[in-house]
């Protein structure tokens, strides 16, 4: 990753900062991608199938899988989401910014 790259997310990581946002940054071996979520879609969800973020739209887990094996590095943000396995303490994402490069 060039020095710019590193530069301008070091820039965008302290902007967040300065608004009260955390933001975190993960290696995507540490992304959890699986089969159950389609099926808690497909069977526990009205709005299935009606939007086209979300399945049967939404790409496999194993397209899944591959896209976020091609970056390199990953940062998570925001104030509410997801626990992070091995954290200290709670930490939550609801969104998730895929500005790593691909290697």
């Amino acid at each position: 990753m060039t020095a710019d790259i590193l530069e301008e997310i070091e820039r965008l990581r302290e902007l967040a900062g300065e608004r009260g946002v955390q933001v975190h940054e993960i290696v995507p071996d540490g992304i959890v991608v699986s089969q159950w979520v389609r099926f808690k879609c497909r069977y526990g969800c009205r709005g299935y199938g009606k939007h086209f973020g979300c399945p049967p739209y939404a790409p496999s887990p194993d397209e899944t899988r591959r896209m976020v094996d091609e970056y390199s590095r990953v940062s998570c943000s925001g104030s509410t989401g997801f626990r992070v396995a091995g954290s200290s303490g709670r930490m939550r994402f609801p969104t998730i910014s895929t500005h790593g490069m691909p290697i």
